[in-house]
């Protein structure tokens, strides 16, 4: 079992096979605490946990594990292969996975913040639209009002042109036939002759 009581707590893959254990080993060997040997391994690209289980494999389980369960188990310290693994190597650990879970959640946070960001920005240029469409919309209601007041003056003027026309050829007319009469009758004398 690994730190925590896990043997994979992350799903990232390694880049050469999972987990490192001879390279792990390879590290304790050169005189590497464990802190030193995760630190590494990650450098190489393996994840914290990949690098953790990695090292537990690498050191022999001679009575309990390199590393506690938890906190409260953990005795002061634990004699492995000449290396001392105590609370200050396992805190080291944890903090270490504690700060890759926070700057991966950090770069999660920052990117809904800038998604959230767009958004805004979209919505505000969606309302500015919104509301130059609706001032077209009353714009263009007052200019067909405005015609459509002019259309009806000129149809008032033009029906007053045709009163005063009627008016003009109902007193005319009369005189009109009656002169038309005679000039029918003179006609009619000059071609009788």
């Amino acid at each position: 079992m690994g730190l925590f009581g896990s043997k994979k707590s992350d799903t990232q893959a390694a880049p050469f096979g999972s987990p490192p254990v001879e390279r792990a080993m390879a590290l304790q060997q050169q005189g590497f605490d464990p802190q030193q040997s995760v630190e590494a391994l990650q450098r190489d690209g393996y994840n914290t946990a990949q690098s953790i289980d990695a090292l537990n494999q690498a050191t022999p389980q001679v009575g309990p594990e390199p590393y506690p369960q938890t906190m409260q188990e953990a005795p002061p310290a634990y004699q492995q292969q000449g290396n001392q693994y105590g609370y200050a190597d396992v805190e080291q650990v944890a903090e270490s996975v504690a700060q890759e879970k926070f700057d991966s959640l950090n770069k999660d946070v920052q990117k809904l913040k800038e998604d959230v960001a767009v958004m805004g920005a979209k919505l505000e240029q969606f309302s500015q639209m919104t509301t130059d469409l609706k001032d077209d919309v009353k714009n263009l209601h007052q200019a067909l009002i405005g015609k459509i007041g002019d259309y009806d003056k000129t149809l008032l003027d033009v029906g007053t042109d045709i009163k005063a026309m009627e008016k003009v050829f109902t007193k005319m007319l009369p005189e009109l036939t009656s002169n038309i009469q005679e000039l029918d009758r003179i006609t009619s004398r000059v071609k009788g002759k």
